[in-house]
C-alpha cells in the first residue's frame, strides 16, 4: 500500500518542515505545555502551525482519538469523499501506518489509487502524538500538504472526516474492505454527507 511504500519518505519530508520524525519535545516545549490546560494546549499547538507553509496543527479528545485509531488498526484503508462545492465530491483514499504508539496517514486521491495503485503519491499526510493522551485526555496532530492538488482547509477537512467515519460510519468501511461487491457507493456518500450536514448544524 502506499503508506507503506512512502511511510519513511513521508516522515522525512514531514521532518524537513518540521511536522514529525522529531519526539515531541523538539516540536514544543513539554515542560510549558504540561502547565497548560487541555484547552490552551489545544489552541497553542493550532496557533504555532498558523503561519507556517503547508502545515496544520490539529488536537482532539482522548475518547474521539481512541475510538478511530482502534478501529484503523483493524481497517486501515478507507475511501473519503470530500464535498469540494455544492455539486462537486472528490474521493481519497486513505491509509494509516503505526509507528510505536503514534499513527502516520497518508491521503492520495482515488484517481490516482486506481491509476498507480501502491505506488500512488500522497497528497497529504498527519502524524500523531500521543504524550498528552492519559495525562490531559487529548491528542496533538501535524498534518503536511503539498499545496497543489489540496490546501490547509481540504486537507484539514480530510483528517476530521476520516475521524468522524471511522468512528460513526465503520461498517461501510468493514464492507469496503471485506465485501466490496457488496459496498453501494451512493449510499455510503449519502451518510457521509449527513454526517457533515448534521456537524454544520
Amino acid at each position: 500500500m502506499f503508506v507503506d511504500k512512502y511511510g519513511k519518505q513521508l516522515v522525512a519530508e514531514l521532518n524537513v518542515k518540521g511536522v514529525s520524525g522529531k519526539s515531541l519535545d523538539q516540536v514544543l516545549s513539554v515542560e510549558k505545555a504540561r502547565a497548560l490546560d487541555r484547552w490552551d494546549l489545544a489552541n497553542m499547538w493550532k496557533e504555532q502551525y498558523q503561519s507556517r507553509p503547508f502545515q496544520f496543527g490539529y488536537s482532539m479528545s482522548k475518547s474521539h482519538f481512541d475510538g478511530w485509531i482502534s478501529r484503523a488498526k483493524v481497517w486501515p484503508l478507507a475511501l473519503i469523499p470530500l464535498q469540494k462545492a455544492k455539486d462537486l465530491v472528490e474521493n481519497y483514499v486513505v491509509e494509516h501506518n503505526f509507528h510505536s504508539t503514534n499513527a502516520c496517514l497518508g491521503f492520495c486521491r482515488l484517481v490516482d489509487y486506481q491509476k498507480f495503485g501502491p505506488n500512488a503519491r500522497p497528497i497529504a499526510s498527519v502524524f500523531s502524538y500521543s504524550e498528552f493522551l492519559e495525562e490531559k485526555e487529548i491528542a496533538l496532530l501535524a498534518g503536511s500538504f503539498e499545496g497543489t492538488l489540496t490546501d490547509r482547509t481540504e486537507s484539514l477537512q480530510l483528517l476530521l472526516q476520516t475521524s468522524e467515519i471511522y468512528n460513526k460510519l465503520f461498517e461501510w468501511i468493514v464492507t469496503f474492505n471485506g465485501n466490496p461487491k457488496s459496498f453501494d457507493y451512493q449510499s455510503y456518500l449519502y451518510a457521509v454527507q449527513n454526517i457533515y450536514k448534521l456537524n454544520k448544524e
